[in-house]
This record gives C-alpha cells, sequence and structure tokens, in this order.
C-alpha cells in the first residue's frame, strides 16, 4: 500500500494510524471496516469505530 496515495473519500485525522496517508487527512486504504465498539445497537457515532485502525509501529 502507498501511504502517500490519498483515499479523499474516506477522510482521517488519526495520524497514529499506520493506513494514515502521510501529508492528507485521508485514509490511503481502498475501503475500510467500521464496527460496533461495545455494543449491537449503536446509537450514536460513540458506539462505532475504524476496525481497519492499525497503530504505526511505535506508538
Amino acid at each position: 500500500m502507498d501511504k502517500h496515495h490519498a483515499n479523499r473519500n474516506i477522510r482521517c485525522n488519526i495520524n497514529e494510524c499506520a493506513n494514515h496517508c502521510a501529508g492528507e487527512s485521508c485514509c490511503a486504504l481502498d475501503s475500510i471496516e467500521i464496527r460496533c465498539s461495545g455494543t449491537n445497537h449503536p446509537m450514536n457515532k460513540e458506539c462505532t469505530e475504524c476496525a481497519s485502525f492499525q497503530a504505526k509501529s511505535g506508538y
């Protein structure tokens, strides 16, 4: 994966993610997976998370 290729359809500002595009607030992946965080019935955005997150080495 090219970390310098921004997928402008997936905006992201999590710089600590290994999939974050260097130089832009975008993900470098072609697609991501979103899942529920601790509940089967999310009622707000705080109940969801990016399951494609991978911590950069050193974090």
